[in-house]
């Protein structure tokens, strides 16, 4: 729209007005309908250009003053994401809140105490003070008023590293957007306020309703969006989990959950238990939650976390064992029963590939048999039902059970093999469970083998994820944040060769490895692990 008119600037004074008159509780202004077909780009140009953006934990923005704001709140938020949410902490006393020694991230903190008082615990930036807010504009994204001053409040941050409360101010009267570093680089924050402007606009007189009064507001608990298997265990399931293991509820009216993520089952089947008399519905996308909120005079809290509770895998564990077969069961006890040890490998394409393990594997297990002769094989990979987002997109599962086909050809019957590439997912994760021990490439897979079925296990991978050092090393994170976790054993650093970089990026190379050299590493671990599985005369 704006690209057909002479002026942009007459058309960003029409923007800003309508943006202040939505929410100013006078009658309704007809400034709005002449900007609703505004388009996201043009939201965010209007931005780019009419308001100022400062991160405030930029050593350039110490010292910041903003007429009409509490330097308490701007030298809270000033200290970033871990600074502000221990800040929070402080203010309203939490550690008391979560029992045991347990840790869950501050995001549960807080919204352990919205379950517990009924409302949503916000700094208010106008004044310093902890206000209780009630009003929520979508997900993680809420509205808080003080006088005529009124802010809108996000905690919307990267899906993985940023577990902390509210982190970005917009004061549309102000022309102002306050954020401290949350993993999006500053584009992609003012991006996210276009979005949700934009979408407020379109939504016009249910915004203004909805904002009038905040009397009988109900709470809704929902997610965020998280297609990714891998960070929707770690930070989705895990703030369902350390939420609901924690409170019993007592304010919630509502469980709103995304419809195209539920790789682990439904937080109504997972967690049946533990859930009472709350509503079950889903809403997908921002459009959707805000017409929920809306509709139902609701407020939400989002879970989030990264903290992996022994309580969360039983509970997916036990919800998987009635998702599969009596018969794919005993297949697997029998399979258990008959093979020492019962060894899991996972076939990895496109970033972080082994790029011969198409020989590599067969060699590799075929070696060990010489030293276990009742081993067993189970072959990892994708899966045939769940929903592939983000970086697993990249992958191909016709391509994995191309190569799953050749190891089992090679191995010529020589041993048992089954493979959980190519299964529905809950019966992968079950053979996951019952394998004795992987020796596997970092990756996702390592959500079901390692963080879930918490076995003991051998690790490789390109030079960059195998460097613990290395600036960016984050495959390290499989060791972390489980309650009961056991370190793998990774491959040395020099046993592989980086072959080429993988969009540019050095963690995602993929390499070439001897299967000898993974074999010699490999096979005095297994021995110690299982030395009643050792061919007797090599014991």
């Amino acid at each position: 729209m704006l690209s057909e008119l002479s002026n942009a600037s007459l058309q960003y004074e029409l923007i800003a007005d309508a943006i202040n008159k939505l929410f100013d509780k006078s009658s309704y202004s007809s400034d709005i309908e002449k900007v609703l077909d505004v388009s996201e780009a043009d939201m965010e140009a209007f931005l780019l250009s009419e308001y100022k953006s400062y991160r405030l934990d930029d050593a350039a923005n110490a010292g910041l003053s903003v007429n009409g704001l509490s330097s308490e709140f701007l030298t809270m938020a000033s200290q970033g994401v871990n600074g502000y949410a221990a800040s929070i902490r402080e203010l309203l006393d939490i550690p008391q809140l979560v029992a045991g020694a347990f840790k869950v991230s501050p995001r549960t903190e807080v919204n352990l105490y919205a379950l517990a008082s009924g409302f949503k615990p916000l700094l208010n930036p106008f004044t310093g003070l902890v206000s209780s807010c009630k009003s929520s504009l979508g997900r993680e994204w809420y509205y808080l008023n003080e006088g005529c001053d009124f802010c809108l409040v996000s905690e919307l941050s990267q899906p993985m590293a940023f577990m902390g409360v509210e982190g970005l101010w917009v004061f549309p009267q102000k022309k102002l957007i306050l954020w401290y570093w949350n993993g999006y680089p500053e584009r992609d924050v003012i991006r996210h306020v276009a979005s949700l402007l934009r979408g407020l606009l379109l939504s016009g007189d249910k915004v203004r309703h909805y904002l009038a009064t905040d009397a009988n507001r109900k709470l809704a608990i929902t997610d965020f969006n998280c297609p990714h298997m891998g960070h929707n265990f770690w930070n989705v399931m895990t703030g369902w989990s350390n939420l609901l293991q924690n409170s019993p509820l007592h304010h919630a009216d509502f469980i709103v959950e995304h419809d195209n993520q539920n790789f682990f089952g439904f937080i109504s089947e997972v967690f049946g238990d533990l859930l009472k008399d709350e509503a079950y519905f889903k809403a997908n996308n921002d459009e959707e939650m805000r017409n929920f909120l809306f509709s139902n005079n609701a407020f939400s809290i989002t879970v989030k976390d990264e903290n992996i509770s022994d309580f969360l895998n039983g509970k997916i564990l036990a919800y998987a064992r009635t998702q599969v077969s009596k018969e794919f069961l005993e297949k697997c006890e029998s399979l258990k029963r008959n093979s020492k040890p019962l060894l899991l490998i996972t076939i990895r394409l496109d970033n972080r590939a082994w790029l011969n393990q198409n020989e590599g594997w067969a060699a590799l297990i075929l070696k060990l048999k010489e030293t276990f002769p009742m081993l067993a094989i189970v072959v990892d990979g994708l899966s045939s039902d769940a929903v592939k987002g983000w970086t697993t997109g990249w992958m191909s599962l016709d391509a994995e059970v191309v190569i799953a086909d050749k190891i089992a050809a090679d191995i010529d019957n020589q041993l048992p093999i089954i493979f959980g590439v190519g299964r529905p997912f809950f019966e992968g994760l079950i053979l996951c469970d019952y394998a004795d021990v992987y020796i596997a490439p970092l990756g996702t897979g390592m959500v079901c083998y390692k963080w879930i079925c918490n076995k003991p296990g051998i690790a490789f991978s390109n030079s960059a994820a195998l460097n613990n050092e290395h600036q960016q090393a984050p495959l390290r994170v499989w060791d972390n944040f489980g309650e009961s976790v056991i370190p793998s054993n990774y491959l040395p650093m020099d046993r592989v060769i980086d072959v080429e970089f993988v969009r540019d990026d050095p963690t995602r190379a993929n390499f070439t490895m001897e299967w000898a050299d993974l074999h010699d590493f490999a096979q005095p671990l297994l021995r110690a692990w299982f030395p009643e599985a050792v061919k007797p005369e090599l014991s």
